[in-house]
């Protein structure tokens, strides 16, 4: 999950060819199974899925 993240925060490739956009179902998708099956990692990073979503670092 954290390497989809950083993929995606990484998407400066040459061209932008293999830029992955998450659609807003997706990123849900994913803050439910961090939450449902890793909740200590949201406790310890809660903004970085946020981050994702906003564009930010």
């Amino acid at each position: 999950m954290r390497e989809l993240a950083r993929n995606y925060m990484s998407g400066s490739s040459p061209g932008n060819e293999c830029r992955e956009v998450f659609t807003t179902r997706q990123i849900q998708k994913m803050r439910y199974v961090l939450f449902t099956r890793r909740p200590e990692l949201l406790e310890k990073e809660p903004i970085q899925l946020s981050n994702i979503i906003d564009g930010n670092e």
